[in-house]
């Protein structure tokens, strides 16, 4: 309160008196350093008042709280804002901020109050006024909070792009019969617009996705938990299957009746004419057989349907051929991590295989192939047969009829042993030169002498190593074959010459010959070449062929190492060459006559050339035919491996299978592909 004197001349006016100005001067100031609430100290002293609550709300005792209500502490004066906090106004065991302004304090708790409790409020002396005087004894209470509705936002959603979509939230439900209010928020996908009531309607975007929503009910205040629903936008709603690891096998494969086997997916949109599969993250072991009309698109959260290959890995594995569409039309694979297994044996690895598909979109896809089999070693040629023995030669005797020479032995081949010489009267003839490397046939004995042996046979010469496998193999009817690539099988050992037959020996001048020569033994038969080595494996993240059309946009294609090539075999050993005959016998026990000369032995069959060792499989990002379209996005990445080693013998003998190659693509010609 202040006071203003008049200082300015007096004017003509009656002053009162001085006893009554004085009187008023006091009656003025009888109300000076009062509270405005009429406590404290008269005459302008300190205040020592302390402040006290007056009022709280929500009041002691109350019930039926709303969860989502603040507590509010009316004071008797304003009081400092820095005294204001958790410490000093709380609800027990709930977490909230406290702000103050002028006479009153708001506890607001960070989220809702816990739904049907009893909640304690306590306000402690902690609290003070503006002159610093504490509260004068602290408040204790507490009120009882409501229950809370229920929101159900109702079963996810299958929308066609562009057409209409419902949400439902009629199965919400209130805490005692009362009525909800419906708050729908959008959280996730193209904005569709504010939806409000239990059954909202909109339009779907015109792109594949997912949109998600909350609902939130109020009952009298009281907020609900909200509830999750999802709405997946495809390309046909009535053709749209979903695939979890944790789906029933034997379920439908809808979005609310999810199933496990994804073929089973394909084969039921398939049966539908097309539509699309929804592959949430999870491995998927086996061989998936694509299916014209029907895309495939994965990165899946099983729990939301919330779409982020990124996080979402959907893998398709556990095969060497994962993904394979022969004969397919109008198919997109979208958002997998696919990836073949290293191959076994001398077999190929390959991503993906598309043989006769038309319009096929490889998309956000990470392809990979495992490593190629090694190539098996060639088998070992076999040992050639043995040269038979030359027939014996005649005995002395009489020369009517002749003493006759042994007959050269067959060796299997045309290197058949020499005939032993006939015996005679005064001199036996000479006995015939085998076939092949020719042993020469043994000489005539004379009068009473023996005949000459016949030379042994020569040895057969050694067949030729088959050629090593060369790099690559060749692309038919849509398959990679190693065979291509195998090395050659040697060639076959030359078989032994046969051995000479033996002289006829010399015989009297009265009546008796001399024994014939004994046939020439027959050569050896050569052994068989060693076989080739098998040709390596191959690595192919997507091999394309026998006329497709194929799109790989925004890929990571990635090969791995080729299989290294098998050695040849070893070639067979030659057989051994025969014995030659013996020659006929000379003597008849009164007389000597000459005896027939041995035969000569057959050589040995040469020895069976080395197969060549098999090529080295091959690394690709890509393999094409050359009938075949591949387009493919500057932005897809591809990474090849080592490719396999040609097959190398140990032993150094024979030649070496070629290494593989390695490229990023590759176009050769299907051989199965008529050319023009």
């Amino acid at each position: 309160m202040s006071f203003t004197f008049d200082l300015s001349p007096p004017r003509r006016r009656r002053l009162a008196p001085p006893a009554v100005l004085i009187a008023s001067i006091l009656a003025l100031c009888s109300g000076c350093g009062s509270k405005s609430d009429g406590g404290g100290g008269g005459g302008g002293g300190p205040d020592t008042t302390p402040p006290s609550v007056l009022s709280v709300t929500p009041a002691d005792q109350a019930t039926g709280v709303p969860v989502n209500a603040a507590v509010v502490v009316t004071f008797s004066e304003p009081i400092d804002p820095v005294s204001a906090t958790p410490a000093t106004i709380s609800v027990l065991g709930v977490s909230g901020s406290v702000s103050a302004s002028g006479s009153t304090a708001t506890f607001t708790p960070t989220g809702l109050l816990p739904a049907d409790e009893d909640l304690a409020v306590q306000v402690s002396v902690g609290v003070r006024d503006l002159a610093g005087n504490n509260l004068g004894s602290g408040w204790n209470g507490g009120f009882r909070t409501a229950g809370q509705p229920v929101a159900n936002a109702g079963a996810d959603v299958v929308a066609t792009r562009g057409t209409p979509a419902t949400l439902d939230g009629r199965g919400s439900a209130p805490i005692a019969g009362g009525t909800l209010t419906y708050e729908w928020t959008q959280i996730e996908g193209a904005y569709v617009g504010n939806l409000t009531g239990v059954l909202p309607s909109f339009a779907a975007p015109d792109e594949n996705s997912t949109l998600l929503f909350e609902l939130v009910v109020r009952e009298n205040g009281s907020p609900s938990a909200p509830d999750t629903v999802a709405v997946v936008v495809t390309d046909n709603a009535a053709g749209a299957f979903f695939v979890t690891p944790a789906g029933d096998a034997a379920a439908a494969g809808r979005i609310n009746t999810p199933t496990s086997n994804l073929q089973a997916a394909i084969n039921a949109a398939s049966a539908l004419g097309g539509g699309t599969v929804h592959v949430a993250a999870g491995t998927w072991n086996g061989q998936v057989q694509l299916k014209s009309g029907v895309h495939l698109r994965g990165g899946y959260d099983a729990a939301t349907w919330r779409r982020d290959p990124a996080l979402h890995a959907s893998l398709l594995t556990g095969h060497t051929q994962p993904v394979v569409g022969n004969n397919v039309d109008d198919v997109t694979i979208d958002g997998f991590e696919i990836a073949a297994a290293d191959a076994g044996g001398n077999g190929n690895s390959i991503g993906v295989l598309l043989t006769e598909a038309t319009a096929v979109v490889l998309r956000h896809n990470r392809i990979s192939a495992g490593r190629g089999g090694d190539g098996g070693n060639g088998s070992n040629g076999t040992v050639g047969g043995p040269g038979s023995t030359g027939g014996g030669g005649d005995d002395e005797g009489g020369c009517v009829p002749a003493r006759q020479g042994g007959g050269g032995a067959n060796s299997g081949t045309n290197r058949a042993g020499g005939k032993g010489g006939n015996g005679g009267f005064y001199g036996g003839s000479d006995g015939n030169g085998g076939a092949g490397p020719d042993g020469n046939g043994g000489g005539g004995g004379g009068t009473y002498n023996t005949g000459s042996r016949g030379d042994n046979g020569g040895p057969g010469s050694g067949g030729g190593h088959g050629a090593g496998g060369g790099t690559f193999g060749l692309l038919a009817g849509g398959a990679y074959l190693n065979a291509g690539n195998r090395g050659d099988t040697g060639s076959t050992g030359a078989p032994g010459g046969g051995g000479g037959g033996g002289g006829g020996g010399g015989g009297n001048a009265i009546s008796a010959c001399g024994g014939g020569g004994g046939g020439g033994g027959g050569g050896g038969v050569g052994g068989t070449g060693g076989l080739g080595g098998y040709g390596g494996g191959a690595s192919i993240a997507v091999l394309v062929s026998l006329g497709s059309d194929v799109e790989i946009d925004r890929c990571e294609l990635s090969a791995a190492d080729g299989g290294d090539g098998g050695y040849g075999g070893t070639g067979g050993n030659g057989g051994g060459g025969g014995n030659g005959g013996a020659g006929g016998d000379g003597s008849n026990g009164l007389i000597d006559i000459g005896g027939g000369g041995r035969g000569g032995n057959g050589g040995p069959g040469g020895k069976g050339g080395y197969g060549g060792g098999g090529g080295g499989g091959p690394s690709l990002g890509v393999l094409q035919s050359s009938s075949s379209t591949v387009t493919i996005s500057l932005d897809t990445t591809i990474s090849v491996g080592t490719p396999g080693a040609g097959g190398i013998r140990p032993d150094s003998n024979g030649n070496n299978g070629s290494a593989g190659l390695a490229a990023e693509v590759k176009v050769v010609v299907d051989t199965s592909e008529p050319t023009l």
